[in-house]
């Protein structure tokens, strides 16, 4: 009889140990899984972020191309006017008055301006355009460093995995890193593999240790492993992942660059404008001048052309305020929508720098009940009486029905009642009675 005992004890204990084998490579999978789709995630966000600073910098350089394209054909245009060879008549074939010296002057000026503001539009947009390669080489290098610490794993999950403080290296690498230092010595002196791969003896065969001791240590590592899973699980929920002050600083950042590029951007049209602007001025003192001085008899000539171009200008000078400040505020909102929708995406609601905090928040907030008698009522009513109608109770055990007042109710019965609280004195008082 001791013996059998003795034999379904021994085959209990088996069992047991097989289960905790079991259950340790079954937690030791899972860990793994839960590593790799952390990884997917991490690397999906990154994914996401660098496709949308790759969106922002093609429409960013295509614009840009375009702006210098414009310019070099504005540029070449006041090239014309100065070696084109048509200029007004010279002072010695032609008698001045004093008002045609003065549109002379207007000419040189508008002449040299002609290529001033295009050369200055050129200028803006290739600094913005180094601005953008800048702002594209520094996120990339930030994104391929968050990229390679999410393919990297975790070195202090591991070690909680295979239940081994995280200053200790795990057998894997272990044996490794004794296979490469034992493949480098000569054969003679090479050690010899043990058994099974282990690079340490077994439990039962280790000298320094008895074995009760060494049963103790074990029971030891996997109480040890168990609480720190458990303190990974409760108290260290964002290991693993990419650090949102990181991720705020890069988004600042690329927002920050961007909003540069956008205050050079409309300079650069600006000059642009000014120098098409300048353009067409020109044609118009020009040729004003030259068709008076070779047309005398027929002043309708020169009139006709520069009242006309002249008017144009004016027109078109209008027009660009006008549209300038019927854009502008619409234009403010919509970049300070999209900067508050980025924002409060990667940082939050509850940012020290937005102005947007929890007492801001309640100041702002409606009072749902106008006094105190209306929240006592309306929780009398949700949690001090029954459901009228009906004799059945909503508590789930006789300890919430004797605590009334104090009980979790369940069902939808205590909200409804909740939102509608009483209104009449009558009702108020039958609430109280009831209670």
């Amino acid at each position: 009889m001791g013996a059998a005992a003795a034999t379904m004890t021994l085959g209990e204990a088996i069992g047991i140990v097989q289960q905790w084998h079991s259950y340790n490579q079954d937690q030791l999978w899972s860990k793994r899984g839960y590593d790799i789709g952390l990884q997917s995630m991490r690397i999906d966000i990154l994914n996401t972020v660098r496709e949308e600073m790759r969106d922002q910098v093609t429409v960013i350089i295509s614009s840009l191309d375009n702006l210098m394209v414009v310019a070099t054909l504005m540029l070449s245009i006041g090239f014309g006017f100065v070696v084109e060879g048509t200029f007004p008549p010279a002072e010695k074939d032609y008698d001045y008055d004093d008002l045609e010296r003065q549109l002379l002057i207007v000419y040189a000026v508008l002449a040299a301006l002609s290529l001033v503001f295009p050369l200055a539009c050129m200028m803006l947009t290739i600094a913005a355009r180094f601005e953008v390669e800048l702002c594209q080489q520094d996120v990339m290098g930030d994104l391929q460093k968050h990229l390679l610490k999410a393919l990297q794993r975790d070195q202090r999950d591991a070690d909680l995995v295979q239940g081994l403080p995280s200053s200790s290296r795990s057998d894997d690498e272990e044996v490794l890193h004794r296979a490469d230092s034992s493949s480098r010595l000569p054969t003679a002196r090479r050690p010899k593999l043990r058994r099974n791969s282990r690079s340490e003896p077994l439990l039962g065969a280790r000298k320094d240790k008895g074995f009760v001791k060494g049963i103790r240590e074990a029971v030891k590592g996997g109480v040890k492993r168990q609480l720190s899973n458990f303190e990974a699980l409760f108290f260290e929920e964002n290991v693993g992942h990419i650090a949102e002050d990181e991720v705020r600083l890069l988004a600042e950042g690329l927002l920050q660059k961007v909003n540069y590029y956008h205050f050079l951007y409309p300079i650069a049209q600006l000059f642009l404008w000014c120098g098409m602007l300048s353009s067409v001025l020109v044609c118009c003192v020009l040729l004003g001048l030259y068709y008076k001085a070779n047309y005398p008899e027929t002043p309708w000539m020169w009139r006709s052309y520069s009242g006309i171009l002249g008017s144009c200008a004016l027109g078109c000078i209008f027009f660009f305020f006008w549209i300038k400040f019927r854009l502008r505020t619409k234009q403010i909102q919509v970049r300070q929508k999209s900067n508050d929708i980025v924002a409060k995406t990667i940082s939050g609601i509850y940012r020290e720098d937005s102005g947007i905090t929890p007492s801001t928040l309640f100041a702002n907030a409606e009072p749902v009940f106008g006094s105190d008698a209306e929240v006592e009522a309306a929780y009398r009513d949700a949690f001090g009486r029954p459901a009228q109608g009906s004799q059945e109770t909503d508590y789930e055990s006789a300890e919430e029905e004797f605590h009334q007042p104090y009980a979790n109710r369940r069902g939808s019965k205590a909200a409804k009642r909740l939102l509608w609280p009483a209104t009449t004195e009558g009702h108020g008082h039958l609430e109280t009675s009831a209670v």
